[in-house]
């Protein structure tokens, strides 16, 4: 006979409710036969399933823990290593997005403290679409390169579909 109390401070459940429904878990789990007396608050146990271990089979526990120690040190140290290879990715990509923006601060820079010094692209297409001829080496048909003036005053150099 084992009183309520003692089940509820051992096994750690909140309410009787709770142990009572456990128990009978555990009466139609086969893992114990017995019966709940609720007048008496208490459980009278009839029988159990024994959890001895035959000698013999410490040794293969013992083994298997082993083995499984070893699998998880295995997968830790690979996940350490991968942590290094992110970590040396991504201070790669810092650096390099780093050097990138200080261009981007450099020309800024550059361009406003001179800004006459850079034409805009409209007359570098205009100087080298004027009577200058672009084609291949290999004696192709030369091609004018078209001027922005088209596209800045509102022509359409495609023409409409109909």
């Amino acid at each position: 006979m084992i009183p309520y109390s003692v089940l509820l401070r051992d096994l750690e459940v909140a309410s009787v409710r709770e142990l009572e429904d456990l128990v009978i878990e555990a009466v139609y789990a086969e893992v114990i036969q017995g019966k709940l007396d609720q007048v008496r608050q208490q459980l009278e146990v009839d029988g159990c399933i024994g959890r001895d271990l035959p000698v013999e089979g410490t040794a293969y526990i013992a083994d298997t823990l082993q083995q499984w120690c070893c699998s998880c040190e295995s997968i830790s140290d690979s996940i350490e290593k991968e942590v290094v290879k992110v970590s040396q990715c991504r201070k790669n990509h810092l650096k390099a997005l780093q050097q990138i923006q200080t261009e981007i601060g450099d020309i800024r820079r550059l361009i406003q403290a001179n800004p006459t010094s850079i034409q805009p692209m409209e007359s570098i297409v205009e100087q080298e679409g004027e009577g200058a001829k672009v084609g291949s080496s290999f004696g192709a048909e030369q091609h004018r390169q078209p001027s922005l003036d088209m596209f800045s005053k509102g022509k359409n150099p495609v023409p409409p579909r109909s």
